[in-house]
């Protein structure tokens, strides 16, 4: 939750450029911007300086606005504006959590500025990308950008840049757990706002420090950071960062274990983040909200927030879903785009060449025609390895899309039956079975949290979360499941890296499709160890109805589906059998990571 904080600071920061004063509606200001009698690139500055500080108050109408600047730069080809629109979309789609397709937009900014020669903007835009990267938790690429930033802003004398720059590599360094390169970055930007007199910078880092603080269990001095930051903040009207100084204060009392306080500085958070639908933001206020109300025996409250950080989460999976289908969309179009043009070109020479062959010899006409066919060879084996380097790039994607989708699909289908399960508890009278229950829950939403931007988890992250899953459904299905997990000492859990959730899926059939419908206390046991090829393999066991003998048609093409993603994932078959004495079991071979 520490890290995910400087992720967000640097997020609200990464822009210099000062948040409206008033709420005037960005259609207001777009259409007051008169057009120019001489030409459009006017207009287009006017622009661009015009729509980029709605990134927070309207971040989907400042998108498509900067979309139809974009438009209006490239008819008049000027690259200056193209490239600022291109910034302003980039830093929307940063807001509204769409990663991958801000990462495209900055690079696009990033080779017109450099074109274009415009140092003060090429290092901008490499803080942008820094910020960006260190969002994704890409830490070494975005040390890389800040540091390519810091050297183009210390050899054009640009103080503040080199003051916002030092700050982000300060957050970079806590988050990659280097706390006194970190302090020393912070305490160095902040002398330098103050020597600038920066309100903004020096906010900025008051945040940082605080959060730097609350790393090191000092408590008393984050939470002074905080409240310096807060009056700051206040007077030039920035709300979102604001809102996240309050998340700041919040996740200060969980750690500290300050519940009651707590809870009045997530709700605050929520009142100023929501109106701005910053989901990434309030995707950590739920988190700790849901963790402040269940220690204080709120239970209900807490479980109404569990249900909207699932709607939240599963918002934010769609949106980066979309984003993908749109960038295939694009370089679709983009491929058709080069063979149209590849076509017309091979019909140009096609012409000149029947135009020469009239007015030559036989020999020389006869020379061309072998020149041609050779073209023609060749054009044509170039455009298939395309088709096929195009196909297979396809392919991964789409498999990629499949298993986030799966995962997506599976957090709140879970999150709303474990709680009514949990509900089902008190109604019982249970009560303390349902606070032990909630208190476990509650750990596995925020591991599964944690894990969910990952690619690779430690495999004692891996068991912890599956415990965890086993626990609940254990509780789901009134005692019908026991379980065991055994490690072989030989197995480094703490080293060994593997992708997130890889496990759980078959566990979670052995419950459902192999133990459930027998009707009779069932047993998982899950084993982890070194094969004879001192390879890392897993077997899931039950003593359910057998494998074959639950495929009805509907399961058996979701299994297949999810068996054939999950291979994909691992890059190796996976093994299933039908037990002697009953039951199913499951091998698969987990790729190791360190």
């Amino acid at each position: 939750m520490q890290r995910a904080l400087f992720a967000l600071i640097s997020i609200c920061f990464f822009a210099r450029t000062a948040l409206p004063q008033k709420a005037t509606a960005l259609d207001s200001v777009f259409l007051s911007v008169p057009k120019s009698q001489a030409n459009d690139t006017a207009r287009i500055r006017q622009l661009v300086k015009a729509i980029f500080p709605f990134y927070v108050t309207e971040p989907k109408n400042c998108y498509e606005k900067a979309r139809q600047v974009l438009a209006m730069a490239k008819k008049a080809h000027y690259i200056k504006g193209q490239a600022g629109a291109y910034m302003t979309m980039a830093t929307a789609s940063q807001f509204l959590g769409n990663t991958r397709q801000a990462s495209r937009y900055y690079m696009y900014a990033l080779r017109l500025y450099e074109k274009l020669n415009d140092r003060v903007a090429v290092g901008r835009t490499y803080n942008n990308l820094g910020a960006l990267y260190q969002d994704q938790r890409n830490y070494r690429q975005a040390v890389e950008c800040y540091l390519q930033s810091l050297k183009i802003r210390e050899e054009i004398y640009d103080t503040a840049g080199v003051a916002a720059t030092y700050n982000n590599i300060g957050c970079v360094y806590a988050e990659m757990e280097q706390l006194p390169e970190a302090e020393e970055f912070l305490f160095k930007s902040l002398e330098l706002e103050k020597q600038l007199t920066n309100y903004g910078g020096m906010a900025k880092s008051y945040i940082c420090i605080g959060q730097l603080m609350g790393i090191r269990q000092d408590w008393k001095n984050a939470e002074e950071m905080f409240m310096k930051a807060i009056p700051i903040l206040d007077s030039l009207h920035d709300n979102l960062s604001k809102g996240v100084c309050y998340s700041g204060l919040a996740s200060s009392c969980v750690y500290m274990r300050h519940y009651k306080e707590g809870i009045p500085f997530a709700l605050k958070a929520i009142s100023i983040l929501e109106p701005l639908e910053a989901k990434p933001q309030l995707e950590i206020v739920y988190t700790n909200l849901c963790e402040l109300y269940a220690k204080t025996g709120q239970y209900e409250y807490a479980i109404a927030y569990f249900k909207l950080l699932a709607d939240i989460r599963e918002e934010i999976y769609d949106a980066n879903i979309a984003s993908q289908s749109e960038e295939l969309l694009v370089k679709y179009e983009d491929e058709k785009k080069r063979k149209r043009i590849a076509i017309l070109e091979k019909e140009k020479i096609t012409d000149k060449l029947t135009q020469a062959r009239q007015n030559m010899f036989v020999v020389i006409t006869s020379g061309v025609a072998v020149l041609l066919g050779l073209t023609i060879v060749f054009i044509s084996v170039f455009q298939q390895q395309r088709k096929k380097n195009l196909n297979a790039q396809l392919q991964k994607t789409k498999i990629e899309l499949e298993y986030i989708t799966l995962r997506s699909q599976m957090n709140p289908h879970f999150v709303f039956n474990s709680l009514n399960s949990i509900q089902r508890l008190y109604v019982e009278g249970k009560a303390e079975l349902a606070n032990e229950s909630m208190a476990d829950f509650s750990s596995l939403m925020r591991k599964v949290l944690d894990n969910s931007t990952r690619s690779h988890i430690s495999l004692k992250e891996e068991i912890d979360t599956l415990k965890l899953y086993l626990d609940v459904e254990k509780l789901r299905c009134d005692g019908l499941v026991n379980y065991s997990i055994a490690v072989d000492e030989a197995v480094d859990v703490h080293n060994i890296l593997v992708p997130p959730l890889v496990i759980q899926p078959f566990a979670e059939n052995a419950i459902w499709h192999g133990i459930l419908p027998k009707k009779e206390i069932g047993h998982i046991t899950i084993a982890i160890y070194k094969n004879h090829n001192d390879r890392l393999e897993c077997t899931v066991s039950d003593n359910g109805i057998g494998y074959k003998e639950n495929n009805g048609e509907a399961n058996k093409n979701h299994n297949s589906k999810g068996i054939h993603i999950t291979e994909k994932r691992l890059g190796n078959k996976i093994k299933i059998e039908n037990l002697a004495l009953g039951g199913t079991r499951v091998t698969l071979i987990l790729p190791e990571h360190t």
